[in-house]
């Protein structure tokens, strides 16, 4: 499986790495669409940050923003679209739009969410490795294999609720479970999560384990987000979640042409 890009929309006021620039209906759907343009397979939409001492939305305030652009942009595009939701209700409104992908980073803490996955066969549901939300610096793992056995007792229990693995997509929760060593240790050993048998997806676009390496802010780290990116897709990472679509399809060409060139 070639990486896929998935874009990401922030459709809210209080994001960690854009500041809400797209909180706005006719910025967010321009911005969609030009990520679109710029070649990402995939758009994240969220309404709900879960970043570091956020008070979350609930699920009815969550609903009522993210709807009005839903409701834009499923109609023609929801077989591109993943729903950032941790809210089992929400994500059922959306499949119902034309949603084709849930990304949940409370890992089905929401209970429901299992029946709403279960019944609409052709949804594909992301779980991320989350022990809290929102995130928190004192409630982490330690390990990579605490990570992996997360995962593994979430696949038993889907596959138990009758979710077929082949619906279902792991990510190992960077930033969100994982303190700055553990990150890049995830990074760099991918191939660790790889007997899991699902894909794998990594959100680590511009977040804060990188600071201990770069002085800039997290709206200036896109640079650092495409090294550590080229590096995961030489590792065959299936999912790469990103702010910057425009200069990941552009390396990701580049880099294609030369392991073509290399292998033959």
């Amino acid at each position: 499986m070639q990486t896929k890009i998935v874009g990401i929309l922030n459709y809210t006021p209080n994001s960690f790495s854009d500041g809400g620039d797209f909180f706005d209906l006719t910025a967010a759907q321009k911005h969609f669409e030009e990520m679109l343009e710029d070649g990402a397979n995939i758009i994240d939409i969220g309404s709900n940050s879960t970043s570091y001492n956020r008070i979350l939305l609930s699920a009815e305030e969550e609903w009522s923003m993210v709807q009005r652009l839903l409701h834009i942009v499923a109609p023609k595009y929801g077989h591109l679209i993943s729903l950032d939701t941790f809210y089992s209700e929400n994500a059922e409104k959306a499949v119902d739009l034309g949603v084709h992908i849930i990304n949940d980073v409370g890992a089905a803490k929401d209970q429901k969410m299992i029946d709403v996955i279960e019944k609409n066969k052709h949804t594909l549901y992301v779980f991320m490795c989350s022990i809290v939300l929102p995130a928190n610096k004192e409630i982490r793992v330690k390990t990579r294999e605490e990570i992996y056995n997360f995962a593994k007792s979430k696949l038993d229990l889907f596959q138990e609720k009758g979710i077929e693995s082949t619906r279902v997509i792991f990510d190992p929760g960077i930033g969100f479970a994982t303190n700055p060593a553990l990150s890049l240790k995830v990074i760099a050993e991918l191939s660790f999560f790889k007997s899991l048998n699902v894909p794998i997806y990594i959100g680590h676009s511009r977040k804060s384990f990188l600071e201990f390496m770069t002085k800039f802010p997290p709206q200036g780290r896109d640079i650092e987000t495409l090294a550590a990116s080229l590096y995961m897709i030489l590792q065959g990472v299936d999912y790469l979640r990103v702010h910057n679509v425009n200069i990941h399809v552009r390396a990701m060409k580049i880099l294609e042409a030369m392991c073509s060139s290399i292998l033959h």
